[in-house]
């Protein structure tokens, strides 16, 4: 059985700002639907991930991504 390679993504500024930008934009929507369904613990949960995806963003790029960007 061949053994499965990871999942990567290319190691570029474009690709990790590319990426971050996802997983950012897709806990903003965890988050939301979370805020709906009132789950106290899932909004906090969101809410780091959100923190943290914003940390390495802006400290590889010097900015945050806006909210702007989400849709």
């Amino acid at each position: 059985m061949p053994e499965e390679k990871p999942r990567t993504i290319n190691f570029d500024k474009k690709s990790i700002k590319a990426y971050c930008d996802r997983l950012i934009v897709r806990w903003r929507e965890k988050r939301d639907r979370a805020i709906k369904m009132r789950k106290e613990e899932d909004i906090l949960i969101a809410k780091c991930y959100i923190d943290a995806y914003q940390s390495v963003r802006i400290s590889l790029f010097g900015q945050l991504l806006s909210k702007k960007k989400d849709k």
